[in-house]
């Protein structure tokens, strides 16, 4: 049975609209207006877009706002991208076409940073107040997969780590976190 995605995007303009207005250089994932629109903006030779809120480039074009990875991916392809585009290095402000994938809503789940409610410091490990011990869990294909206690937050976080690159294989995240190594403050 094939994934249903909740997300359902806007369609893009076409893409020679896209490149009468804008020019994307796929090695760097800039984008630069080639017009000057009535828009305060919109001026031909400077960068395009501004950033959002959760850190994702978006530009303006006729009112509506549009992600940037999105319209990279249609200017490249000829295309309407799937439902979700994956950055594949987790910045949402690198959009080099090499760093665009097409992935469901799983992969990107997968590929996703360390929530900011996580209180270990490592993706997929929490401490059990019963037993003081480190719990090591795994979601993959819909279900949590248990991957035991363990006695230190390292130890549960190689668990982790080798879990996710058998059940997540290219979409597992494996880039450090913020704060350190393994994501917890040095």
């Amino acid at each position: 049975m094939a994934e249903v995605s909740c997300i359902t995007p806007k369609p893009l303009p076409p893409v020679g609209y896209l490149r009468q207005l804008l020019a994307y250089e796929p090695e760097t994932g800039a984008f630069t207006w080639l017009v000057t629109k009535q828009w305060k903006f919109a001026v031909a030779g400077s960068p395009a877009g501004t950033v959002t809120d959760k850190g994702y480039l978006s530009i303006m074009l006729d009112g509506k706002r549009y992600p940037a990875h999105r319209l990279a991916w249609k200017m490249m392809t000829g295309e309407d991208p799937p439902s979700l585009i994956d950055h594949a290095d987790g910045d949402g402000m690198n959009n080099r076409f090499s760093n665009l994938r097409c992935a469901d809503y799983s992969e990107n789940i997968h590929n996703s940073c360390l929530s900011r409610r996580n209180t270990s410091g490592a993706k997929g490990v929490s401490l059990c107040c019963k037993t003081g011990r480190w719990k090591a869990y795994i979601a993959a294909r819909g279900r949590y997969q248990w991957l035991g206690y363990h006695d230190t937050v390292d130890a549960a976080e190689i668990a982790v780590s080798a879990a996710r690159q058998r059940l997540h294989g290219a979409f597992a995240c494996s880039r450090p976190e913020a704060g350190g190594a393994h994501g917890r403050a040095a």
